[in-house]
């Protein structure tokens, strides 16, 4: 296996941050669950932009360098935004267009991550036994490495916010990475097809430690 494919893998084990643990943590715990989730995302940026990297020196299909900074746009979005930060406090009307753009991006990202789900190169790999047993080691690597947080933690938004992560909706970028770099990989099928369960029992503990 490439340090590409396995890097892919890791990443169908990572929390969904955006589209189930933040406005879920909103609705749990309010605005205080919006900004751990959002601190927590932004962290994530880094081991991503990793992953990137690996995905893209070891994909099947060839990328372009000119295409690196498309790719980890998500890092350099979050360079800028910190170098905004320096500058001064966000103006009042970009309240208004994260309230409209929230809406938008949520809609395309689901309706990606159902598109690279139902692309023929991911149905092609089928669901074998093997995929589903990497997916859900990884995916008890990452609540296990949580579950300190969740036990010990004394803050009620920070144990909300590493429960719905720890047990939450499938990451939607794999699928999508999957098909753009040509990779095959049957956790990532496995991820998509049964990371669903968790969310009935991620929300259930979440009310516990609201």
């Amino acid at each position: 296996s490439s340090g590409g494919k396995s890097a892919l893998e890791c990443w169908a084990a990572f929390p969904n941050g955006s589209f189930w643990v933040l406005p879920m943590a909103a609705a749990l715990v309010g605005p205080t669950g919006s900004m751990v989730t959002a601190l927590a995302n932004a962290v994530y940026a880094a081991p991503n932009a990793a992953c990137i990297h690996l995905m893209r020196r070891d994909a099947p299909i060839a990328q372009r360098r000119s295409t690196s900074w498309i790719d980890q746009s998500a890092l350099v979005a979050l360079g800028v935004g910190l170098a905004l930060h320096l500058v001064g406090p966000a103006p009042t009307f970009s309240r208004w267009i994260l309230d409209a753009s929230g809406p938008v991006f949520a809609f395309v990202g689901a309706a990606l991550f159902a598109g690279s789900v139902l692309h023929p190169h991911n149905i092609s790999i089928g669901n074998g036994a093997d995929g589903v047993r990497r997916w859900l080691g990884l995916t008890l690597v990452r609540i296990v490495c949580l579950a300190p947080i969740i036990a010990l933690d004394h803050s009620r938004t920070v144990q909300v916010v590493a429960v719905l992560s720890a047990l939450g909706a499938p990451a939607f970028n794999p699928p999508q990475l999957a098909v753009l770099y040509g990779y095959r990989s049957g956790a990532v099928n496995a991820s998509v097809r049964w990371g669903w369960l968790f969310l009935p029992i991620g929300y259930g503990a979440a009310l516990v430690f609201r």
